[in-house]
């Protein structure tokens, strides 16, 4: 009897080890794909760079649901487990180092836990509690699902596609001033500098110009945001506050803040070709209800659709993809 609970251990802990070993392998296997998919993005895009290292990235349950690649000699990727790229740069420095155990709440959302109840933004050093993270991490999920639903799947066979890719002539302004929700107003801001470098420059007055866009951010807060900037800003809390400054500076006969809701690939390129920025609701800052950036650029291949950004974090060249774009202001 002795001899045959032996076996059978041996058998158990055999098929446990087996199916660990499997397990492993699968894994290894996943991650080989990703990192074959990130060098045929970087081929893609005709980019001399490589893997400097990889790390998964967390929700609030510590399950992976991306994964982050730092790039050589600068740069980042970050892949969803469906194998999309979720965003990327080939300009700015990875947010994230193999030694921190980052979490990851969607495009330009990372965290590092501090306690078991709370963890502090990479970027911004803003602190937010477990259940925000959740909330955070639910809409990335869902935008996931989507896109898996909606997309062909990003095969091998696939993803040495070339990119057309597309940017504005003109540099936009890399302010980085938000103490509070004002992530409208910067936005705005960018936006309205760009139409006076570019299109009328009569359309902010020397007063309102300073190199860092404190001034101009300032003036359009009690427009967009309103008494409480800690609120955000809806959709059209930013398109009417625009219009009011069009009204209020005699622009309106020229210019208007236009809104398409839900925007596809092709209305987004629509305005960018127009040469235009366009100011993007990420629909992924739980903070402020919703993250406003400006697009400037476009990249999309067959298997692939992302817009190039200024995140109003100081950051310009960031690639993010559709399925995270909300609406778009122009």
């Amino acid at each position: 009897m002795k001899k045959l609970k032996f076996i059978l251990s041996t058998i158990v802990l055999g098929l446990f080890i087996g199916n660990q070993t499997f397990a492993f392998a699968s894994n290894c296997l996943s991650i080989n794909k990703q990192i074959i998919q990130v060098n045929n993005l970087l081929s893609s895009h005709h980019k001399d760079m490589s893997i400097n290292y990889q790390i998964p990235l967390y929700d609030e349950n510590e399950r992976i649901i991306a994964y982050g690649y730092s790039l050589q000699p600068i740069g980042y990727v970050i892949m969803d487990t469906a194998g999309y790229p979720v965003e990327y740069s080939f300009e700015n420095p990875c947010p994230f180092t193999r030694e921190d155990r980052v979490y990851y709440g969607g495009p330009l959302n990372y965290y590092i836990k501090e306690t078991s109840q709370s963890y502090r933004h990479l970027m911004t050093r803003e602190q937010i509690s477990v259940s925000a993270l959740q909330l955070s991490t639910s809409i990335f999920k869902d935008k996931e699902k989507t896109a898996q639903r909606n997309s062909e799947p990003l095969s091998l066979a696939n993803t040495n596609s070339s990119y057309i890719t597309y940017e504005l002539p003109h540099a936009t302004h890399t302010y980085s001033y938000n103490p509070d929700g004002r992530c409208g107003s910067v936005a705005a801001a960018i936006w309205l500098m760009y139409y006076d470098e570019c299109l009328n420059d009569n359309t902010v007055p020397s007063d309102l110009v300073s190199s860092n866009g404190v001034t101009l951010i300032n003036y359009l807060v009690p427009h967009i945001e309103g008494s409480d900037p800690e609120k955000g800003s809806s959709t059209e809390d930013v398109a009417d506050g625009l219009n009011w400054y069009f009204q209020s500076r005699g622009l309106d006969q020229w210019f208007v803040a236009d809104i398409t809701y839900y925007a596809t690939i092709s209305s987004y390129i629509d305005v960018i070709e127009q040469n235009v920025p366009v100011i993007v609701d990420l629909n992924s800052h739980f903070l402020y209800g919703e993250h406003w950036v400006v697009g400037y650029g476009y990249s999309y291949s067959y298997t692939s659709q992302e817009i190039i950004v200024n995140d109003g974090w100081g950051h310009t060249g960031v690639y993010i993809s559709m399925h995270y774009v909300g609406n778009i202001i122009y």
